[in-house]
This record gives C-alpha cells, sequence and structure tokens, in this order.
C-alpha cells in the first residue's frame, strides 16, 4: 500500500473529505465541502541504511484540516486512524489562515511514518 492510498484509508475511515496538495472539484465534491483536508508529503527519506540498502523509509507528512464548524469529534476520528495504521503525530497547531476566511476552524497536523523495507 502507498503513502498515498494510506492516508486516504485514514480519511475515508475518519469520514474526511481528504485532498493531495489542495481541494480539487470532483464528482463526489463538485464544491468545497465545509470539512476538508489537504495533505502533502513533505519529504521522503531513508531512516535506517546499510550496506547501500535501505531497510526503514521515513515518510514526513503534513495535514492541514479545514472546517466552518466544531471539527473536534472528526480530528480525533482521523488522529485514531492514522496511530493505528503506524503514524506518529510529532506536532499539532491552530493555525490563522488568511486564505480561507470561512473557515473558523484550521488545524496542521504534522506525522511521521517508518516503512520497514
Amino acid at each position: 500500500m502507498t503513502i498515498y492510498q494510506r492516508m486516504d484509508a485514514a480519511f475515508a475511515q475518519a469520514g474526511i473529505p481528504g485532498f493531495l496538495h489542495e481541494w480539487r472539484a470532483t464528482e463526489e465534491y463538485p464544491t468545497i465541502p465545509d470539512m476538508f483536508a489537504v495533505y502533502t508529503v513533505n519529504s521522503e527519506a531513508d531512516a535506517l541504511c546499510a550496506d547501500d540498502a535501505e531497510l526503514i523509509h521515513r515518510w514526513d507528512i503534513i495535514v492541514h484540516l479545514y472546517s466552518r464548524g466544531d471539527a473536534l469529534a472528526y480530528e480525533v476520528d482521523l488522529l485514531c486512524a492514522l496511530r493505528a495504521d503506524g503514524f506518529l503525530v510529532a506536532r499539532m497547531r491552530d493555525v490563522n489562515d488568511v486564505r480561507t476566511g470561512d473557515y473558523h476552524y484550521h488545524r496542521r497536523i504534522d506525522l511521521v511514518r517508518f516503512e520497514e523495507e
């Protein structure tokens, strides 16, 4: 399973529309939803190598969760889904976002995931 499939599965389990890089109109979401998440795979790196072979791979992912209302229950469901799949939460913080003034809730979640090769 790719890192992108893992992220899609976590969003689906939490009931949150999730998009890579930015929201884009889809058949399921032709207009911007009241709550959604976007994510980026910020870096890919070798976490452990031996004899010129990668043993453990590290993924750094940034998730931005936007909502016009209270999203705490969905955030908890998302975090549970991510943790159950082996993601580690490195940092969470509220973000003041001037581009999406309609969204009262904007949380940034920094994730790390290690995978054995």
